[in-house]
């Protein structure tokens, strides 16, 4: 299943007008319903005093992730914010880029829950992490 033309144009828009995501450099490679895949490429800005990616920045495109494979099932108007993120660390990031791969598992009135793969350029898992949303379906806070 594909993701509408038009869907797709808003939700590059929306990435694109999320300050955090664009200072961090995350790009934007997939998207179907339910899914979506983000990049990250190694900087040393983003490293911690050894050389490998902080495991906080590694987190941050796990949640992006899923917000954006979330969205991918929502309307334009329909607002979120991460309730719980839970990563595991599973090997260090020292070059080249990271991709996250996030799959919606649950979408219900209230929340969303994502499983998300976080690989390496040769595909090697680096990290796993579980983020659950709630949802503001037509923008409302309840």
């Amino acid at each position: 299943m594909r993701i509408s033309p038009a869907r797709v144009k808003i939700q590059l828009k929306k990435f694109k007008n999320t300050p955090f995501a664009q200072h961090l450099g995350m790009k934007i490679v997939k998207l179907k319903p339910g899914y979506a895949e983000l990049s990250l490429a190694y900087q040393n800005r983003l490293c911690q005093p050894y050389g490998f990616m902080h495991g906080g920045v590694i987190a941050a495109l796990a949640d992006t992730a899923a917000a954006t494979s979330i969205h991918t099932l929502l309307g334009p108007e329909d607002k979120m914010v991460s309730i719980e993120l839970k990563v595991n660390y599973i090997a260090p990031v020292t070059k080249g880029k990271i991709l996250a791969g996030s799959k919606v598992i649950h979408l219900g009135r209230k929340t969303a829950v994502t499983d998300i793969d976080v690989k390496d350029s040769k595909g090697k898992l680096c990290a796993k992490s579980i983020v659950t949303y709630m949802l503001f379906r037509g923008g409302k806070i309840q």
